[in-house]
């Protein structure tokens, strides 16, 4: 599907944390949230987890979840 794609797996990435953001934080820290995730950035965290989850064929959907989380614990550190 498209979700093999790197740039739409990426964007999707990016929705998630959007969205993450958006609904799920409040306030002073959803501010500073929308700051920091303005600018995606390389995503190269995300790319490594969509190339070893291929390799290891993983369903894409379930690497869209731990990619997401990755690419906000790297950014929350």
């Amino acid at each position: 599907a498209m979700l093999n794609d790197t740039n739409y797996f990426r964007a999707k990435v990016s929705q998630n944390i959007q969205q993450l953001v958006t609904e799920d934080i409040g306030g002073v820290l959803a501010e500073m949230a929308e700051y920091q995730f303005n600018e995606p950035g390389k995503m190269l965290r995300p790319r490594l987890v969509q190339q070893l989850g291929a390799t290891l064929k993983v369903p894409t959907e379930d690497l869209l979840v731990w990619a997401t989380a990755i690419e906000v614990l790297h950014n929350a550190t």
